[in-house]
């Protein structure tokens, strides 16, 4: 073999090496990396919604406490319940709560009134409505929904959260914070705010968009909260596993959730 064959022989194995040598470093070291830094990326993310989420929960959490806290200390004078607690609800205009009240036991408030209940809703015109629906003695009562029972043994200050459920007017997703009210030692009713989540599609958005990934919410009972893109009428508060099989392109998702809740990786 002639000098010059052998220095292009040697050339491009050099070349060849180069190449091998860049393609392990980015396989063994590089991608590995990356692949770590985006993980984390991804769970910064999530943590940032969660924390937003949160603060709004909390918001709500507070101010159903501080209904709460009102009603066992006012005078027995439905009057007096009106004018105090309603600029409560109002909380400065805030449309994301949709309403809240006091819903008092049998006789609690009014003497011989069985269902007493001063609960506020925001029309559209974004002012608070008093509302006496749950007053009808021909309706169910009140005191027979899950969200007033699940008062009875709650701490004092403790809020109950409900599972999602969707505004009959708006579609817009809700939840419901309950709080137990006392007076003199002895269960006197609850204490409730219905809180909008209508801000949930857009924060969403707002991050995929942002980190080119995809966040999704669903409440405690896996029922879909936000899931942009793809939310509509027909999945409205459906689980994601009912969400799957009317749509395959969901189930990949939904091994993803059960994975990741089972402790593996997705």
């Amino acid at each position: 073999m002639t000098i010059s064959r052998k220095i292009k022989a040697m050339a491009l194995a050099l070349l060849l090496g180069s190449f091998l040598t860049i393609y392990l470093v980015m396989e063994w070291v590089a991608k590995p990396v990356l692949q770590e830094q985006a993980v984390a990326g991804a769970r910064q993310t999530v943590t940032n919604i969660e924390g937003r989420i949160a603060t709004v929960l909390n918001e709500g959490a507070v101010l159903t406490d501080t209904l709460a806290a009102l009603s066992e200390t006012l005078p027995l004078e439905r009057s007096q319940f009106i004018d105090r607690l309603e600029p409560v609800v109002d909380h400065y205009g805030n449309v994301a709560i949709a309403g809240g009240g006091v819903w008092p036991e049998p006789g609690k408030l009014t003497p011989g009134k069985t269902r007493d209940s001063l609960f506020w809703a925001r029309n559209e015109q974004g002012s608070l409505d008093l509302l006496d629906d749950y007053n009808d003695p021909a309706g169910s009562g009140y005191h027979n929904e899950g969200w007033y029972q699940a008062g009875r043994g709650l701490p004092a200050g403790q809020c109950a959260w409900s599972a999602a459920y969707e505004d009959a007017i708006s579609g817009t997703p809700m939840v419901t914070c309950t709080v137990a009210i006392h007076r003199d030692g002895q269960f006197w009713g609850v204490a409730t705010v219905d809180l909008m989540l209508s801000g949930l599609s857009d924060l969403l958005t707002d991050q995929n968009e942002a980190t080119g990934g995809y966040a999704f919410v669903l409440d405690q009972t896996d029922r879909i909260l936000s899931f942009p893109g793809a939310r509509s009428s027909t999945l409205s508060m459906q689980s994601l596993s009912d969400a799957s099989r009317q749509y395959s392109a969901f189930i990949p998702t939904c091994i993803g959730t059960k994975r990741r809740r089972a402790g593996l990786s997705a």
